[in-house]
């Protein structure tokens, strides 16, 4: 009897705790208030960080995250390091600390504990002082991203606005964070990596042109190429994926089997489409990885073979 009450007692600890997690993030996924917050310490104004991602938020069929874009320069690079390369730091101690304390402030609304809290700030902060390139998006809970990106000197403004908006779209995509559709994509038919990334490229892509008066497309379409051509790797996930699973889902929306609308509204990643819709189930997924990198110029823009568009 007494082993059987030790027993229930600890199931019931675990249960409880479970619980509790669980509520907590409910609670703050429910209780959340859609919204950008720029926290930044770099050369480009905050004014304009701003700009960019209004511009970009408006575009979505439901933004419904509190996002944190959290942004810095960096200087000459020291050496190769995961999973950020490390440059000379060039803030002073001041601007870092200003930067802990306001992830610290928005971290304290999120669903995480102290421990979680305390974790998360120690990893941010060796990224911060340690002058890591960064350019990725956290989801600290379902509907609590952020966003870190370390502006290195070899970056123009153009290319910092493309990626703002790339990692800004990454909190953009909804199921990233759906426990059902992080499961399907364990699955071997899986085509997540591209399609996450391509995604996120071909938004940055067609809005960073949008906003600079360029062909968004050309330039997706050229960078895919150029993707390719550094070391004529034909696999959609090889080097520079972001690129090579961008001129995938043109591909897919040139032959008529994705609409574009779905990408840029974001709606695309709304409801595990990506997963269900298109793993290696679907045929049509085998003719994308086999004719991605058929692209050519032709009259100063970037386009697909006949190739591309009939095989």
């Amino acid at each position: 009897m007494k082993k059987f009450i030790i027993l229930s007692i600890f199931i019931i600890s675990i249960f409880v705790i479970s619980c509790s997690k669980e509520d907590k993030v409910n609670k703050a996924d429910e209780n959340v208030t859609p919204g950008i917050k720029i926290l930044n310490e770099s050369s480009v104004s905050t004014s304009k960080i701003e700009s960019w991602t209004s511009y970009a938020s408006k575009k979505m069929k439901d933004q419904n995250a509190d996002i944190l874009a959290v942004s810095w320069d960096v200087g000459d690079f020291v050496k190769e390091a995961k999973p950020f390369n490390q440059h000379k730091v060039l803030l002073s101690n001041d601007q870092i600390e200003k930067l802990m304390t306001g992830i610290s402030e928005w971290l304290d609304k999120s669903c995480l504990g102290n421990d979680g809290k305390k974790e998360e700030l120690k990893k941010f902060r060796g990224y911060i002082e340690n002058g890591a390139d960064a350019s990725s998006q956290f989801d600290i809970c379902p509907k609590f991203r952020i966003i870190l990106m370390g502006f290195t000197n070899d970056m123009n403004e153009e290319s910092k606005q493309s990626l703002v908006i790339h990692e800004l779209y990454h909190a953009f995509q909804q199921d990233l964070t759906d426990e059902s559709c992080r499961k399907l994509r364990d699955k071997s038919k899986s085509n997540h990596k591209w399609v996450i990334e391509g995604g996120a490229e071909y938004f940055a892509k067609l809005v960073t042109g949008e906003m600079n008066n360029k062909d968004g497309v050309s330039a997706l379409l050229k960078q895919a190429y150029d993707n390719y051509n550094e070391d004529k790797e034909t696999s959609i996930s090889g080097s520079g994926i972001a690129g090579r699973g961008a001129g995938g889902m043109r591909l897919m929306i040139e032959r008529g089997w994705l609409k574009e609308s779905e990408i840029l509204d974001g709606s695309f990643f709304h409801n595990c489409s990506s997963e269900n819709d298109w793993s290696d189930d679907n045929s049509n997924v085998s003719k994308i990885k086999n004719l991605w990198y058929l692209i050519e110029e032709k009259n100063g823009k970037y386009v697909f073979t006949k190739a591309a568009l009939e095989g």
